[in-house]
């Protein structure tokens, strides 16, 4: 009984390898490149417009697979430019999302309709080309058996009096885009629903020029959106020394909004050129030996300037800055006197009242960025 079920079972497959053929699966690869060290997917860069277009075309024409699991969308990160391995896991999970966030928003996809690897190594494509940091999204698109064509008969042929010698219909080879060679590594799959991607929360700066004459100084960047941003800056030395014979004390605040300039796609938040507007006061005291003066200062101008990151993961910056402006303060000058009760004794001299129109402020500032973690679910922002 076993044999005639082995019989029957390769007859049947000789005679549906007889009626229809069967072709090779074609692969449609869309590639996105990202910047090294960086996980921000910025569209205008490298070709990503272009590529994204693509993308979005594929799920258009193939929406229905799609929703169905038919054809599933993979999803393959790529990332080898960091020394770190566990850095470059990270790398590759956040692109990788970042990427899928697109469809998600865009075209309405779900995580279930995703397969998703990291790689912690390099992408090399059909020419030999190596890749370190890139996305890459690939539909393999299944083919449809295609029936072979019975040979025509003749009027006078019966069924007997066919010709014995089959005639084959041949189809037109498959067009395979883009078919990328990844390297041998180990591959991770990527959990949905727990990626976390930081966005800058607030910049900490503080003003060098500052620092070197031993004023103490903080600043607090706040961003709103991807070009405004409010800064509070506040300086506060309060150096008291030798007899109190020396001072150098001050209390002042500025506050400034910002502007910044250009397209801001392939940029980290609050880098590259930018305009603002400042006004400020406060109160010093600045004595040396037996001459001092104190009073207080208000200022006001518009500023420019320009930030860069300077590691590769763009927490540490820096910036440099000039305001022009107006500047007033009303001042005391006074002379300290050492009295009979054994203390000194600041007499004053005379009022004065000073302005000033012109550069106001000049900074050279160390940033240090502190980003927020925002959940994400199936990569969304």
């Amino acid at each position: 009984m076993n044999t005639q079920k082995l019989l029957l079972t390769i007859c049947l497959s000789a005679i549906s390898a007889a009626l229809y053929g069967q072709s090779p699966a074609t692969e449609k690869v869309v590639t996105f490149r990202f910047v090294p060290g960086e996980d921000m997917f910025y569209t205008p860069w490298k070709g990503n417009g272009g590529q994204i277009g693509a993308l979005y075309r594929l799920v258009d024409e193939y929406r229905n697979e799609i929703a169905s699991g038919e054809i599933p969308v993979y999803v393959n990160g790529y990332s080898a430019s960091m020394r770190d391995a566990a850095r470059n896991r990270e790398l590759a999970f956040i692109r990788a999302n970042r990427v899928k966030s697109e469809l998600i928003t865009h075209k309405g996809l779900l995580e279930e309709h995703f397969i998703t690897k990291n790689h912690t190594t390099a992408y090399t494509d059909t020419d030999g080309v190596v890749y370190k940091d890139m996305v890459v999204v690939t539909l393999r698109i299944p083919a449809k058996p295609v029936p072979k064509s019975e040979p025509e008969l003749r009027p006078e042929q019966t069924v007997e009096q066919q010709p014995s010698q089959e005639v084959e219909e041949k189809s037109e080879p498959e067009q395979v885009i883009a078919i990328g060679k990844p390297d041998e590594e180990s591959l991770m799959e990527i959990p949905a629903a727990r990626q976390t991607v930081r966005k800058p929360l607030f910049a900490i700066k503080t003003n060098l020029l500052f620092d070197l004459a031993a004023a103490l100084n903080l600043e607090i960047e706040v961003p709103i959106g991807e070009r405004w941003s409010v800064a509070g800056e506040c300086i506060f030395p309060w150096w008291l020394w030798k007899s109190e014979r020396y001072a150098a004390q001050a209390l002042a605040g500025t506050l400034e909004a910002r502007y910044r300039f250009g397209r801001r796609e392939g940029r980290p938040q609050m880098t590259g050129w930018f305009a603002g507007i400042y006004g400020g006061g406060g109160y010093y005291d600045i004595e040396w030996r037996d001459d001092g003066c104190q009073g207080e200062v208000f200022h006001a101008g518009l500023s420019a300037g320009y930030a860069h990151s300077i590691s590769k993961n763009n927490n540490w910056r820096m910036e440099y800055s000039i305001g022009v402006g107006y500047l007033n303060s009303c001042y005391r000058e006074y002379a300290s006197i050492w009295g009979l009760d054994g203390e000194w004794h600041l007499v004053r001299r005379r009022n004065g009242d000073f302005e000033w129109f012109g550069p106001t402020r000049a900074k050279v500032s160390l940033v240090w960025m502190i980003n927020g973690k925002n959940r994400m679910k199936g990569g969304a922002q």
